[in-house]
């Protein structure tokens, strides 16, 4: 696997040289913890894509695996773009970029990256941030030379798209599983449920890992309204046996690792 800028490349050698067609997704775009992964997915321009290729959101974690197991032993690409939870607040909290722009950059990154390893890409899919049109338009003005389709629900119709969504849900899955806190004198738990904050397993975790002082772990998006407000209701309903403590910041883990954050 190759780094490109902020994307890393893996592709068999038979793909240089060839005209190419590539599809981008995202998973973990909505969640309050983790990170958000950007996949791109790219064969040769008509390549006959298997027929179980299909939207990572209709397959259970276990086909999702199987399926992408199946996928690196065909000749078929793959990149991809972490954005930390760490890096999402970093940039929200700042007022830097909001979540559509992250996307977008994410984005032009992966197509960028296979651009400098040298690949053809003549055709691109792409699951859309907000306007279709409008972010078509973006991507044209970043990438003239490439035909590109930007649509709503791309990652049913294009199987490039549910490739890449196949690969980014793998190893976002992953990364949540064996997630390496930031905060390495403290062991929590992994048992925080898929990161949303409708699902009672992701709140109850919240709930047992609130530090009254330092917050939430550094999984956490403190961006997230949800959080915001979970914080200010933890910090109120904490039993003080000192002296009332001034208001939680919700945004402390994310500027204690700010300096690892490349907000440009």
């Amino acid at each position: 696997m190759m780094n490109y800028g902020g994307a890393k490349i893996e592709f068999p050698d038979e793909l240089k040289g060839k005209k190419l067609e590539m599809g981008i997704d995202e998973a973990g775009r909505g969640p309050a913890l983790g990170p958000m992964v950007y996949s791109c997915a790219f064969a040769e321009v008509g390549y006959k894509w298997p027929k179980y290729v299909d939207d990572s959101k209709k397959l259970t974690p276990e086909k999702r695996e199987s399926i992408l197991d199946k996928l690196k032993e065909l000749p078929i690409g793959f990149s991809v773009r972490i954005i930390s939870a760490v890096e999402i607040s970093a940039k929200m909290l700042s007022n830097t970029v909001n979540l559509n722009e992250m996307s977008h950059e994410a984005a032009r990154e992966l197509v960028q990256s296979a651009l400098d390893a040298g690949l053809n890409i003549q055709k691109l899919y792409v699951d859309t941030v907000g306007s279709p049109a409008k972010y078509q338009e973006k991507l044209e003005g970043y990438f003239p030379k490439i035909n590109i389709k930007v649509a709503k629900k791309a990652d049913a119709t294009y199987k490039a798209v549910g490739a890449a969504s196949i690969n980014a849900k793998v190893i976002r899955d992953k990364i949540l599983s064996n997630f390496v806190f930031e905060e390495k004198e403290i062991e929590f738990s992994r048992n925080f449920g898929s990161g949303y904050t409708s699902d009672a397993k992701t709140v109850n975790w919240l709930k047992s890992t609130f530090d009254p002082v330092f917050g939430f772990p550094s999984v956490t998006r403190f961006s997230w309204d949800t959080i915001k407000k979970l914080t200010t209701k933890n910090e109120a309903d904490a039993d003080f046996e000192t002296e009332k403590k001034p208001p939680i910041d919700s945004s402390f883990f994310a500027r204690r690792f700010i300096r690892s954050v490349n907000l440009e």
